[in-house]
């Protein structure tokens, strides 16, 4: 998967597997990333580590987004 120049927007961001991906997909040269977090605070702590934009989002309400959801544009 091409990650260079791209900007990562996962869901599920704040901690475990999501906060992995964000992570690894910075190191990995992400242009920009979104970190979306059910819990603001995971999501800003993660978003302020790479740079990245942090949004809370009760995901319990979108039952296709509960799990680590990576998108690349």
């Amino acid at each position: 998967m091409q990650i260079k120049d791209k900007v990562a927007i996962v869901t599920g961001g704040g901690s475990g597997i999501g906060e992995a991906l964000a992570i690894r997909f910075h190191d990995e040269g992400a242009s920009g990333g979104v970190v979306v977090d059910r819990d603001g605070s995971n999501a800003e702590r993660v978003a302020q580590t790479i740079g990245a934009t942090a949004v809370e989002l009760d995901a319990v309400s979108y039952t296709h987004l509960t799990l680590p959801t990576i998108l690349l544009v």
